[in-house]
């Protein structure tokens, strides 16, 4: 199938979790806004994450043996034993027994753990609003919407009228099947590759391969295809905040061994954009880079300039 615009257009490309759905609705949000129907459709993704990711942290403590304190046991049976039903609001006693222990020091070390293995990258974001979200009715904002993920299941199109013409932008989702949807596009402007910083140190599942090593060969691949040579190629190194937040705890020289600075935030995302830039095979292209975290609105607003 070859998909095919009357205006600019752009793909937006990259692993999962990298972050492309939060650019396309920074997009959106630039120039058309985000209407509340849109922001309160993602109302049930937000509770099931709320409620996903404490039952997989009260299963953590009994994992690591980290006790909670015997004066939350009643909120963590009732946690454990509620039932979530999509469309379904969180009952009041649910959300303070979610943020009894989510305030808990035991519950906030299990997600240091968590966070670690791969789950919803602004999960204590929720976690930390979850009285607010239990409201009947109450309104998503923009902050929520930009703040959680939803597993791209097929491709997204959105159509924005910037400077009196139509750009249309296509959203790949990032598994392998999705991936090879990129090569069938017709009169590509320009490829927004997404990266997460904060994949540095977590293991795909199946190849048992580093996530971020993962990106730059999917990068490798999409730079040296025939069908999109045309295209400029801009790539978004996302998630720095949450790469900062990790660089506490690990080591980048521990999962890259040819990597000899320091070990803090800017030195490490420029590292990692010269193994990207390496990759670039096809002399007259050039590959630019972004440090980015997609959910600050205004610092994301003058990097995507360059994008449109």
């Amino acid at each position: 199938m070859l998909f095919q615009s009357c205006g600019p257009q752009l793909l937006i490309v990259g692993p999962p979790a990298s972050g492309k759905s939060t650019i396309l609705r920074q997009l959106q949000l630039q120039y058309e806004g985000l209407p509340t129907a849109l922001r309160n459709s993602f109302r049930d993704d937000i509770i099931f994450v709320i409620i996903d990711t404490m039952h997989r942290l009260i299963d953590l403590a009994f994992e690591l043996d980290v006790e909670i304190d015997p004066k939350l046991y009643k909120d963590e049976s009732i946690v454990v034993s509620y039932k979530w039903l999509p469309g379904k609001d969180i009952p009041f006693h649910v959300a303070q027994s979610i943020e009894r222990l989510w305030q808990s020091k035991a519950i906030r070390d299990c997600y240091r753990e968590l966070d670690d293995i791969g789950h919803c990258p602004n999960a204590d974001y929720f976690l930390s609003n979850c009285i607010r979200l239990a409201i009947p009715k109450c309104e998503i904002s923009v902050e929520d919407v930009l703040s959680i993920y939803v597993p791209s299941e097929r491709v997204d199109s959105l159509d924005l009228t910037i400077g009196g013409q139509l750009h249309r932008f296509y959203e790949i989702p990032g598994n392998m099947r999705w991936f090879k949807q990129a090569y069938h596009f017709s009169d590509v402007t320009a490829v927004l590759f997404v990266a997460s910083l904060a994949s540095f140190n977590l293991y795909h599942e199946e190849t048992e391969r580093n996530m971020l090593l993962e990106a730059i060969l999917l990068f490798k691949e999409l730079e040296s295809t025939k069908y999109l040579i045309s295209a400029s190629i801009l790539l978004f190194l996302n998630q720095m905040d949450l790469f900062e937040r990790k660089l506490e705890s690990y080591e980048i020289s521990d999962y890259f061994l040819d990597y000899e600075g320091p070990n803090e935030p800017l030195r490490g995302a420029v590292f990692i954009g010269q193994l990207f830039k390496q990759q670039v095979v096809h002399r007259h292209r050039k590959a630019y880079i972004h440090m980015t975290t997609a959910t600050q609105t205004s610092r994301l607003k003058i990097q995507m300039s360059s994008l449109v």
